[in-house]
């Protein structure tokens, strides 16, 4: 039970987190570090990643938000109660982009929750806001960049997000 109370206390944070996040004044807070965003995604969601069986890997280039990452990831993780592999990719996508991908091998999407992927407090989840995607689009879109989803019922999930590459 006591593992349970962590995991809902580790939760709400990352609610609260995503929820200051959308309404504080923008900023231009590109990270430069991918290691360090990366390990602290990853560091964020290992213990819930490990109970579930699930696989983390990693291919690095530069300049992701780690606010970004942790829902999508924390997404990814939500949809594979069984266990699975999460890949993340990061690469240029042009001289001024880089393009991450986070690709899991969960339950998927119908049509009808991709059409509403990104609408605010819209979920399947029993236990969750319906902020992560919304959020993440804004952020994104503060920072010039793009996200977009693609998946399969059944079949897992593709979360591409493009962002601009920091000076």
């Amino acid at each position: 039970m006591l593992d349970d109370i962590v995991l809902q206390a580790d939760r709400l944070e990352h609610w609260v987190r995503q929820y200051l996040t959308a309404i504080e004044p923008h900023k231009n807070d590109r990270c430069s570090d991918v290691r360090a965003v990366l390990g602290a995604v990853h560091g964020a969601l290992s213990a819930e990643m490990e109970r579930q069986g699930i696989v983390w890997q990693e291919g690095l280039a530069p300049a992701l938000l780690e606010q970004l990452l942790n829902g999508v990831v924390a997404n990814a993780v939500q949809a594979m109660p069984e266990g699975g592999t999460i890949n993340v990719t990061a690469k240029p996508a042009s001289p001024t982009t880089v393009l991450v991908e986070v690709v899991d091998t969960g339950c998927g999407m119908t049509e009808e929750q991709l059409q509403r992927a990104f609408q605010p407090f819209v979920t399947s989840k029993q236990s969750g806001l319906g902020l992560g995607l919304a959020l993440a689009r804004r952020i994104l879109a503060r920072h010039g960049g793009s996200i977009a989803i693609a998946s399969a019922l059944g079949h897992g999930t593709t979360v591409s997000i493009s962002l601009p590459i920091a000076r």
